[in-house]
């Protein structure tokens, strides 16, 4: 999406939706459609033994706030505080971002029933009370979730109050779920529907954004997208023009965003110039840095329910019970369809994990750039470099969340030292860009997530609340000694958790920095931003979409420049 900030608003580069139900309904949270993403497929992954994956990029109006799992989480206050240290801003940190985390947000709180059978607790003074974006708990919630937070205390680590404040350990989250309809609460809901009627706000659908012009005033775009053409040099093809008098605010995201530069001219001048495309502004970040949420898949069965459908899985595994659930979902709002993701979730520490530091101290002693692609450019090395020593302080201090791990079936690794690439691949902008994931080309992922996986089929299982559920690994297989662990995740791991950052980075210059601290693209002397998660430093480790929004409303203040409006 791009917005040319004028007197006029414009949007492109997404296609329409019509509120449909595989949108709007939470039950369908956990799939995504090919009908709303680019059709893109990764370079193999020499860490993943090579393989292939689709590349999720939203292709609909809202981006991927339309199709994400609906879980409303942010990172520690660590995460930020680790950016605040990267950009040298503190309005970066915690304490500047808590407000825009407010900011896009109205929370309603639990009830009281649900407190009391649940346990839910939560912090009315970190969450926001006034803004587009709907978060509530559904009102289904499956009894397991008490149980998965029990076991985790059993093991030592902490129920937290609310994982808004403080994302260390286990909690209760929100889902982007409206109280009222009990539908996603997304960006075009949200932003979106409320902007429609004006007079100086125009959405393009169907469009396809080629590049910014040369001097950097106006965005090229084709106007009517047809995939079937599979190249501009089609007759068919409009390729049109909207000028800018201000500014151009890019929020293609992590997938688009380095693409639509390199396009544009700007990026390396070796990438440019191998697509023959001449440079306009040298920037050698952009395109690199790309950061995602590696995660291993697994399977639980829970023997020991009293109540079959307090199995968080029992929904996609009983046809019949589904449809039930449909019919009582359609007529008044209610039952598991009213769920996105499970509302208890976990984030969990070296200490959680009893991950050595030693593994740190080794890690510090690497080389870092001996594990960034060959060629890169030495400002991004240099960029990395700090980066990657700040996240080994901020990892052994227990200041971040190393994996995320649910009820056993899903391990995601949160704080990845490996780096990968996202590359435009022609200068057709027709073709899909190239992603490298590059998914732990840095041994010490592979080391973190294999201990997450530990914990969560040898030592979660063991605990007596999980016990009396029955609960029952059946991958992967418990008790494997560590390489066959390290074996099974590059045979079956994936290399996105769909949360792609960091491929225009917010860092200065110097260290491989597209944008700067007001998120303006370096050498467009204030014409572009970007305001999107490629700007990202480092991925936080939370799921992305709230952190987009406050990144979002932030942005929409420095556009002004203004302090902080309406919290």
């Amino acid at each position: 999406m791009f917005s040319v900030s004028n007197q006029n608003s414009f949007n492109a580069h997404c296609c329409s939706d019509n509120y449909s139900k595989d949108i709007q309904y939470p039950r369908f949270a956990q799939t995504v459609s090919e009908n709303y993403s680019w059709p893109i497929t990764s370079l193999p992954t020499a860490g993943l033994n090579n393989r292939t994956t689709s590349v999720v990029a939203a292709r609909i109006l809202g981006g991927g706030s339309a199709i994400n799992g609906m879980a409303f989480t942010r990172g520690s206050p660590g995460d930020y505080d680790l950016w605040a240290e990267l950009v040298g801003d503190d309005a970066w940190g915690w304490d500047g971002l808590l407000p825009y985390f407010k900011k896009c947000e109205t929370f309603t709180p639990p009830t009281e029933a649900q407190q009391i059978e649940h346990g839910i607790s939560f912090d009315l003074d970190v969450h926001g009370t006034n803004g587009p974006i709907q978060s509530s708990f559904p009102p289904f919630i499956t009894t397991t979730g008490k149980v998965f937070l029990t076991a985790l205390r059993q093991l030592g680590i902490p129920t937290q109050l609310d994982g808004s404040a403080n994302a260390l350990g286990g909690y209760w989250s929100p889902n982007n779920l409206d109280p009222a309809t009990r539908e996603r609460s997304y960006a075009r809901t949200g932003y979106y529907d409320s902007a429609d009627a004006r007079p100086n706000y125009h959405i393009l659908p169907e469009a396809l954004v080629a590049k910014l012009t040369p001097n950097l005033t106006g965005v090229e775009y084709i106007a009517l997208y047809n995939p079937a053409l599979n190249s501009t040099t089609d007759t068919k093809t409009i390729i049109e023009t909207v000028r800018a008098r201000k500014e151009i605010i890019m929020a293609a995201g992590a997938i688009h965003t380095p693409k639509i530069l390199h396009l544009s001219g700007i990026g390396s001048s070796a990438i440019l110039y191998s697509l023959g495309i001449n440079q306009i502004l040298d920037i050698p970040g952009v395109g690199e840095n790309l950061q995602d949420h590696a995660t291993l898949y697994g399977s639980l069965e829970l023997t020991n329910l009293d109540d079959p459908t307090q199995d968080p899985n029992y929904l996609k595994e009983n046809a019949t019970y589904d449809a039930e659930m449909g019919m009582l979902y359609e007529a008044n709002r209610t039952g598991p369809w009213t769920v996105g993701t499970e509302n208890t979730l976990s984030f969990l520490t070296a200490k959680h994990l009893n991950f050595s530091t030693s593994n740190f101290v080794h890690a510090a002693d690497q080389s870092p750039e001996q594990y960034l692609r060959p060629g890169i450019d030495r400002s991004v090395a240099r960029g990395y470099e700090k980066a990657h020593d700040l996240l080994l302080k901020y990892m052994v201090k227990d200041k971040v969340a190393l994996t995320e791990n649910l009820l056993v079936t899903i391990i995601s690794l949160q704080k990845p030292l490996s780096r990968g690439s996202v590359h435009a691949a022609s200068a057709d902008p027709y073709k899909m860009p190239e992603v490298s994931y590059r998914t732990f080309s840095n041994p010490l992922d592979l080391q973190m997530l294999a201990q997450a996986v530990h914990f969560n089929t040898d030592l979660l299982p063991q605990t007596p609340a999980l016990k009396s559920i029955g609960a029952v690994v059946t991958s992967p297989e418990p008790g494997l000694a560590t390489p066959e662990l390290m074996n099974t995740i590059r045979e079956s791991a994936v290399p996105s958790f769909f949360h792609p950052g960091g491929t225009c980075a917010m860092l200065k210059f110097e260290d491989g920095g597209c944008v700067d601290n007001e998120l303006r693209l370096y050498g467009s002397r204030g014409r572009v931003r970007v305001v999107d998660a490629s700007i990202f430093p480092v991925i936080p480790s939370a799921h992305t979409q709230s952190t987009v929004y406050a990144v979002a409303e932030k942005a929409a203040d420095l556009i002004k420049g203004v302090g902080v409006e309406g919290v």
